[in-house]
């Protein structure tokens, strides 16, 4: 009975078998066994491969319930979604193309073995088909699952193919999983797949800063920061936005970590690094914050130097005021003698200002030689003094 219904369903893929005797490997499929199948499928030529594979699917798919966990089957599973030509789904219609994507949905949802959704995996990614299904059940797939109850391989394939295929929900299903620690065997490949969908997603990506913790902000940085691929304009928005996403957070959370302040010099330095002058305003904010970071021991005197250092570059125009002012104060702290000001943030100050050489410094590059600063300290303020431009 099963044999009658096996033929009855290849004579429907192959009707011109009714007519014709048909190829040696069609007649293979036909009247051979499950490795017969495999076979005929394997050694097919390019003008029979086609329906063979798509026989091959169509018999998997059938069979399946009937036959379990029958590894002959899977195989012939695989061989089948496999052998679909490139060329073939290149010219399909589209009616084709959506029926052929349904086949391998169906496929990968039915077969337990890891190989055959595996091949699925691998062809759906290399063709250039409608995955919206296909897709959701991979977004599915990383929300709700667990790699350590799950074959690695088949979890670096189903994020692979997520970095091929995804859509905006795989972009935040991706971001989502990056800081989870049950994902730690497979960050990198997240961040990969995340990478991949960057480009094309570039106000989603700073909406997601405009919402994320300090976690959540860190990941990203990280991730364009170090991403070949991207472009100057994009790393330095990114940038941006996380210094000035850092500076909400510092300003409006009691818990922000101790990471977030080497966050912001870390995004600062990039603007400098990028010459991103439209950030001006945001790192003039942000110096703001650093000079109470620095007096409350949040970040070292080393570091508040390369902040003060990159301010000007960032900022040109805008960092003399700020820098000026700061500068002014501890030459109120000289005069008071109240507390000796660090001399590496002096001087800092004093290179800051003359590197832009604005007039307005004159006043607080003049205070410092009126105090009783090192000569090094003194002999830099003259120094920058005579570089004002008037």
């Amino acid at each position: 009975m099963i044999r009658k219904a096996t033929l009855i369903f290849l004579l429907a893929v192959f009707p011109a078998l009714v007519f014709a005797k048909g190829s040696k490997n069609q007649r293979r499929f036909v009247g051979g066994n499950i490795q017969d199948k495999i076979a005929s499928v394997n050694e097919a030529s390019e003008a029979e491969v086609t329906d063979l594979a798509k026989a091959a699917m169509e018999f998997s798919i059938n069979y399946k319930e009937l036959m379990g966990d029958d590894p002959d089957l899977a195989s012939l599973a695989v061989a089948g979604v496999t052998a679909i030509p490139q060329s073939y789904i290149e010219g399909a219609s589209e009616s084709e193309r959506k029926i052929l994507s349904d086949k391998f949905l169906n496929i990968f949802n039915i077969f337990e073995d890891n190989s055959v959704k595996i091949s699925v995996l691998n062809k759906i990614s290399s063709s250039d088909l409608d995955g919206k299904n296909f897709t959701s059940t991979l977004n599915d797939f990383i929300r709700n699952g667990n790699p350590a109850s799950s074959d690695m391989a088949l979890v670096k394939n189903v994020i692979q193919t997520l970095g091929n295929i995804g859509d905006e929900e795989s972009f935040k299903v991706l971001f989502k999983a990056i800081p989870d620690q049950k994902w730690e065997l497979v960050r990198g490949d997240l961040e990969l797949a995340f990478r991949q969908l960057l480009s094309e997603r570039e106000l989603l990506t700073l909406d997601l800063i405009g919402r994320g913790n300090a976690l959540e902000i860190r990941t990203i940085f990280d991730i364009v920061a170090k991403s070949e691929g991207a472009t100057k304009n994009f790393t330095a928005e990114i940038a941006e936005n996380v210094l000035l996403r850092s500076i909400y957070i510092m300003g409006n959370s009691s818990s922000a970590g101790e990471d977030l302040p080497v966050l912001q010099q870390e995004a600062l330095e990039l603007l400098k690094d990028l010459q991103w002058t439209r950030a001006s305003s945001t790192a003039v904010q942000y110096f703001a914050q650093a000079v109470s970071e620095f007096n409350n021991g949040q970040i070292t005197e080393e570091a508040f130097c390369t902040v003060i250092n990159s301010l000007p570059v960032v900022s040109p125009i805008g960092s003399i005021q700020p820098l000026s002012s700061y500068l002014a104060s501890l030459n109120k702290q000289m005069e008071e003698k109240t507390a000796a000001p660090a001399e590496n943030v002096v001087l800092a100050l004093i290179s800051a200002l003359a590197s832009v050489g604005d007039k307005n410094a004159f006043d607080a590059l003049l205070g410092v030689t009126y105090y009783e600063y090192p000569d090094k300290v003194i002999a830099a303020a003259r120094d920058a003094l005579a570089k004002l431009k008037w």
